[in-house]
């Protein structure tokens, strides 16, 4: 199933990670829940009500938890063709305990997705999971790839060998 929430991070051991997400702009809010498949995990949450206001939280179990102090900073929240985007910075250690470390060299990441029924944080009217893949960045003015996902270079068109081997 696809993600109710588009979630894009960038994440610099020099610069924090941006978080950018977007939702509907219907009026009703959307959030993401990090490093988690399960609300009942209590993951580190940011929510976008439906005027666009952000917070952070850590959910409960089927509950709404907690509101964290404020962490991220709002670089930009705008509309545009039913869809609101906000993009946020934030520091890669979080501000307290309950707020997300993310990690440098993490490749991917579990999320939780969310839509609203009203534009106040509550009960919501869709979720889902999903994954978001974190890969490496090349260096500016490098010719090499940032990551290689063979573990040796690919032989040249038809002239491979070897077998196919299928795991269950």
């Amino acid at each position: 199933q696809e993600s109710l929430v588009d979630l894009g991070l960038t994440v610099s051991a020099k610069e924090g990670v941006t978080i950018t997400m977007s939702g509907p702009a219907d009026g009703n809010w959307f959030g993401v829940g990090f490093d988690t498949q399960f609300m009942a995990n209590s993951p580190y949450t940011i929510i976008v009500d439906g005027e666009g206001k952000v917070t952070e939280r850590v959910l409960a179990d089927h509950a709404a938890g907690v509101v964290l102090s404020t962490s991220v900073t709002i670089t930009s929240n705008t509309v545009s063709d039913g869809k609101r985007t906000v993009v946020m910075t934030r520091a890669l250690k979080g501000l307290s305990p309950r707020h997300h470390d993310f990690e440098v060299q993490q490749l991917s990441l579990n999320f939780i997705s969310a839509v609203g029924l009203s534009g106040t944080f509550g009960y919501h009217k869709a979720k889902t999971v999903s994954t978001v893949a974190l890969w490496p960045q090349a260096a500016k003015g490098a010719n090499a790839p940032a990551a290689c996902i063979c573990s040796v270079p690919a032989a040249p068109f038809g002239q491979g060998t070897g077998t196919i081997q299928y795991l269950g």
